[in-house]
């Protein structure tokens, strides 16, 4: 589902196919239209970085002139779609998968009875598409690079294998004929898919490597801590632990660090949220925890990273979370890594 539009046209016609658009748009959707007289170039980049869908009702080359400068990579760049003026065909021509434009041609071709035209290669063949597979799934991927090759060898038919931490747990739906499971010990086909945490597990010998937003980091700070130092202690304590930092879904920690600048600048470089706790509410959690007498007198509670990371993993994924990474100490930050439950779904 679309959620911030911005729309484009310069004919009667194509005003009335953006008006059509937009009275059948969900409530709630966010609007912006392209007015005469404005500059286009100004307009089209506030587009680029605020909305996730830019719909150009014009020829293919005014758009494609139109965005090129913007163009970053397929994980960043927002869908473009181009209308003609009356309607009848809808044709995504960037972030066909990643960024949802093929999906959202469809939703925008129903709505003006036209003809969604969809170009990718998975798609025409009706093949399993990894990266649209990735997104639904809400996986984080590694190396955008390596979705040629995964999508070249499902097209060509060549065997492609599915490595999924702890398998049988996790999998939900049917898996694709496309792909085939490999566990622990087969014999696994020279290209495939790893699904999981761990950096370091590689069951193919090309692997396409998609994160869960399993993780849950639990951390602490010196008052005032550098965002430099802070970035790249708990980078480092992460990595050296076998983890990626893609794989982070919160920072968790006590409240008394909430307003933490190094925090906060972390959580938004990467994306993720941060949950506080108060000292009660970590103190509640049981389980094998570290004990710092020194700790529990400055804040309260006799452990802040594992016990935030295992409370908001829990509040978060139910069960009982797994602590993968022991309180660590670096450079006057403490963290430790808690994964919350998740699955692998084919039915999404």
């Amino acid at each position: 589902m679309i959620r911030k539009l911005a729309m484009i046209g310069f004919t009667d016609n194509a005003a009335k196919r953006i008006s059509e658009i937009s009275e059948a748009l969900p409530p709630g959707t966010e609007q912006r239209f392209y007015r005469k007289g404005q500059e286009l170039r100004s307009f089209v980049a506030e587009a680029f970085r605020d909305c996730d869908c830019i719909l150009f009702v014009s020829a293919a080359g005014i758009a494609v002139r139109s965005v090129a400068p913007f163009i970053e990579s397929k994980d960043r760049d927002p869908a473009v779609i181009v209308m003609d003026e009356l309607g009848q065909n809808v044709i995504p021509i960037l972030s066909g998968h990643i960024g949802g434009a093929n999906e959202f041609a469809c939703e925008l071709a129903e709505i003006v009875g036209g003809r969604p035209v969809i170009t990718t290669g998975t798609d025409v063949n009706g093949r399993f598409a990894v990266d649209v597979w990735a997104v639904k799934n809400g996986f984080v991927i590694d190396d955008i690079s390596k979705i040629k090759m995964i999508s070249s060898a499902v097209i060509k038919g060549e065997p492609v294998g599915l490595y999924v931490e702890e398998a049988d747990e996790r999998i939900r739906g049917s898996i694709p004929e496309e792909l085939t499971l490999v566990r622990d010990g087969e014999n696994a086909p020279e290209k495939g898919i790893y699904v999981g945490v761990r950096t370091g597990c590689s069951p193919f010998g090309e692997t396409f490597r998609v994160f869960p937003k399993a993780l849950v980091l639990g951390s602490g700070c010196r008052r005032n801590g550098d965002p430099g130092n802070y970035e790249r202690a708990v980078s480092t304590m992460i990595s050296d632990a076998g983890f990626s930092v893609k794989a982070v879904a919160d920072l968790a920690t006590i409240d008394l660090k909430k307003d933490e600048a190094c925090m906060q600048m972390f959580c938004a470089g990467h994306g993720i949220g941060m949950i506080p706790f108060t000292p009660e509410e970590l103190m509640e959690e049981q389980g094998e925890f570290h004990h710092s007498g020194f700790v529990l007198n400055t804040t309260g509670a006799d452990n802040v990273s594992e016990r935030a990371a295992f409370r908001a993993a829990r509040l978060a994924g139910g069960g009982t979370p797994r602590i993968l990474m022991e309180r660590t100490a670096l450079n006057e930050v403490t963290a430790a890594l808690c994964e919350k439950e998740w699955e692998c779904r084919f039915d999404v």
